[in-house]
């Protein structure tokens, strides 16, 4: 059943959805297509916006397993699933497991699509954004920045991942006391979104 009003759709309706679309993609496809990792990744992604840690990361190994077996190790949709774990760590503050997730996904992604390519860049800024969380270093801000301006550059400044990049450069800048940077990035991000409406 469809809800009428987009209120109705829950985390619980989404995950729902999606076990029964995994369901019909077994019997279709089999257990082991790229089709069924695509949907893996996707239940996985659902679990960890409803904050259930074990049922996502289970839930991404599967798909992981199924992507490595399919498409091998060192292909972007493998590097996808790690970066989906990465994001899953971070969401619940192991930086050490999110790190290791970034950097095999960055490792793929640097070979087979290359350092400026926007999912690259992407998943550089999963990883900096982790070693900010975890307070590792304090070249981490300057990192950040360059990551976001290399992203603006290949992306634009009007497109929606950049406006999304400089608002979380921002609240970078604004947690180290740099409130006027962080102004200037807002200010830069609220352009951004004022043009892709």
């Amino acid at each position: 059943m469809i809800p009428k009003r987009a209120q109705e759709i829950t985390p619980f309706l989404v995950m729902d959805v999606l076990e029964r679309a995994r369901e019909m993609h077994v019997k279709i496809y089999g257990a082991s297509s790229p089709s069924t990792a695509a949907v893996l990744q996707l239940l996985g992604d659902a679990h960890r916006q409803a904050r259930n840690f074990p049922a996502a990361s289970e839930t991404y190994r599967e798909a992981l397993r199924v992507r490595r077996a399919q498409v091998g190790r060192a292909h972007p949709d493998t590097a996808g699933t790690q970066n989906a774990i990465g994001i899953l760590h971070a969401d619940f503050e192991d930086w050490a497991a999110a790190d290791a997730a970034f950097a095999s996904a960055l490792d793929i992604l640097d070979e087979t699509l290359g350092p400026q390519h926007p999912e690259t860049l992407k998943v550089r800024l999963n990883r900096v954004r982790a070693a900010w969380g975890r307070r590792q270093s304090g070249s981490n801000a300057r990192k950040y920045a360059a990551t976001v301006e290399a992203l603006s550059e290949i992306l634009g400044e009007k497109h929606p991942e950049t406006a999304a990049a400089l608002r979380n450069l921002a609240r970078v800048e604004a947690e180290r006391g740099e409130l006027g940077r962080a102004g200037a990035l807002l200010e830069r991000a609220l352009a951004a979104q004022r043009e892709s409406l």
